[in-house]
């Protein structure tokens, strides 16, 4: 993007199959057009005044087929050897396929979710690494776990609040939970006093994965 036009001068193929045209006929274009949103003609009304901030973020913009493609976009000023900005570059990378896993694994969740409140047990779920999937309140509860261990996804402090809980824990897999490994009953101690907790972690299958 020419600096003082603000209007394409060169694309390559890449761009021209993101945003469904032949490379050529965008040059000339304005680039406030390129991607239309507000925070892109807010940056390239700044870059008219003369600031040479660099841009980037995740955003979307319209194809010329009328995809809504999904991008992280970033754009930077270009010095010459006298040290002005004489071009911007603007690179956007698909990320179309990466928001579509991210909204399935979003409705996954949410339906999940939905399933555990209903749920007279507390239940924790993980994926293959031990990683905090999903979890409902009971569980919590049943653990008086602190909600900003659970809500800002501190795995690992779940765990060590778990093992601490529990008496005699090495001799207990209280650990990161493995869908391999049935946890058998243990007793944990709680202010109040002494409560038996039963806990199992069997393998669950979702659309057969």
């Amino acid at each position: 993007v020419d600096a003082a036009s603000r209007r394409v001068v060169a694309a390559n193929d890449a761009a021209a199959r993101l945003l469904g045209r032949p490379a050529g006929s965008r040059v000339g274009q304005r680039a406030d057009a390129l991607i239309a949103t507000l925070e892109d003609m807010a940056y390239w009304d700044s870059a008219a005044q003369g600031t040479l901030d660099a841009l980037q973020s995740d955003t979307t913009l319209l194809a010329a087929d009328g995809r809504t493609v999904h991008v992280t976009r970033s754009i930077r000023p270009v010095h010459s050897a006298d040290g002005r900005a004489r071009h911007y570059t603007v690179v956007a990378s698909d990320r179309s396929a990466w928001r579509a896993a991210e909204d399935d694994r979003e409705q996954v969740v949410a339906e999940l979710k939905a399933t555990l409140e209903s749920t007279a047990d507390g239940i924790l779920v993980t994926d293959l690494l031990g990683r905090i999937r999903a979890f409902n309140q009971r569980f919590a509860a049943t653990w008086s776990i602190p909600a900003d261990l659970l809500e800002t996804h501190r795995d690992e402090a779940v765990y060590e609040w778990m093992r601490r809980s529990v008496p005699l824990a090495r001799s207990t897999a209280t650990g990161c939970p493995s869908p391999t490994v049935r946890l058998r009953c243990a007793s944990r101690r709680r202010p109040s006093g002494e409560k038996s907790v039963g806990c199992q972690a069997p393998p669950s299958w979702m659309t057969m994965r």
